[in-house]
């Protein structure tokens, strides 16, 4: 998916209907709630401007229990926004008591 910069992504997921954060949250929610980040990032140039930035981004998505309710919404968004996402295993964070599951993409800013 192309968006204009990261303020336009950000704008975007935050308003996937999950409670959402870069990096991570300044105080504490309750799950279901996701947290995206940047991964990596290439500037595509020509002629010595540069073009668009192809980024790699991360999402991770943390439920109570094992609730595949709340990753069919994200799934729905992403599809919504034409992104191909790679999902990982969910896994059991026993330190937290939650479930975990990451969504990497890549995406485009011009």
């Amino acid at each position: 998916m192309v968006y204009k910069d990261y303020e336009a992504f950000k704008s975007a997921i935050e308003a996937c209907g999950i409670t959402a954060a870069e990096a991570e949250f300044k105080k504490s929610v309750s799950v279901p709630y996701l947290c995206y980040f940047r991964s990596a990032e290439k500037p595509i140039t020509a002629d010595g401007k540069l073009i668009f930035v192809r980024t790699e981004m991360a999402v991770e998505v943390y439920t109570a229990k094992n609730d595949t309710k709340t990753e069919r919404i994200f799934e729905q968004w992403l599809a919504e926004q034409r992104i191909n996402a790679v999902k990982t295993e969910r896994v059991f964070v026993q330190s937290e008591s939650y479930y975990e599951t990451v969504y990497e993409f890549e995406v485009i800013f011009k």
